[in-house]
């Protein structure tokens, strides 16, 4: 039998854009060694839209099993080198009122451990960040 390569992440990054009416959208890019990983299991949030995906900058044709999407990986010569995968998809992120937001940020759930998260999120200058609970 044939030993597998494990995946991992690298590092994951994600940017977020949320309107003045609370929808967020959102780019991640994940950094990952697929080793002899052919999927990546993704979960978006509860009543998020998926948009698409890419790659190593090019675009793929995920497909759903039940609430999770499936990102065929390419195949590699050699499953030691970092490939990049991106997604984006938008979803409601709470409350909105004409002087306030009350936001949650949302997001995915991979099959594989996360590592070196980053998240950007960009909101209208209108708005002011009072709270944080983190």
């Amino acid at each position: 039998a044939a030993k597998l390569l494990p995946a991992r992440v690298n590092n994951i990054t994600f940017n977020s854009v949320i309107s003045d009416d609370g929808v967020m959208l959102t780019h991640v890019r994940l950094e990952i060694l697929p080793g002899d990983k052919r999927l990546l299991n993704v979960t978006l949030p509860k009543d998020a839209a998926f948009w698409f995906a890419f790659v190593n900058q090019n675009g793929v044709w995920p497909w759903l099993e039940s609430d999770r999407i499936l990102i065929p990986l390419e195949q590699q010569s050699r499953g030691d080198k970092p490939v990049p995968v991106e997604l984006f998809y938008s979803c409601k992120t709470g409350t909105t009122g004409s002087r306030s937001l009350d936001l949650e940020l949302l997001a995915p759930k991979f099959d594989l451990p996360l590592e070196n998260l980053t998240w950007r999120v960009s909101l209208s200058d209108k708005w002011r960040v009072t709270r944080w609970a983190g």
